[in-house]
């Protein structure tokens, strides 16, 4: 969803459905960061070559929809020193993750009684 202005990114925050609007966002062909789908594609192509077993990739924040929401930032506009946010969802990765993070908690955080 591509903005002209920030004006029309705040009147999209106010006026919209919230679930409509980050379908919106997440549902482009080109995000603002990239110049053409070519280049958007070579992007993705480089990060599922990292993450084969990705269901889905997609950029998101400042570089998709041009304006950040962080209120701390002032609504900043996406600029050369911006990073890039980027959304995979595997059900594969999440659970190798969510193994690790369990066995890291365990070990740092807490610990069973010894009898």
């Amino acid at each position: 969803m591509a903005y002209s202005c920030r004006s029309d990114f705040f009147t999209d925050l106010s006026k919209s459905d919230p679930g409509e609007l980050v379908r919106g966002w997440l549902d482009v062909n080109v995000p603002h960061a990239f110049q053409s789908s070519n280049e958007y594609e070579g992007f993705l192509q480089r990060i599922r070559s990292d993450w084969p077993e990705s269901q889905a990739i997609q950029v998101a924040g400042t570089s998709n929809w041009r304006y950040s929401l962080n209120p701390r930032k002032s609504f900043s506009e996406y600029h050369g020193k911006s990073d890039v946010d980027v959304v995979i969802v595997s059900p594969i990765y999440f659970e190798r993750t969510w193994d690790v993070l369990r066995v890291l908690h365990r070990k740092h955080w807490y610990g069973l009684p010894t009898l």
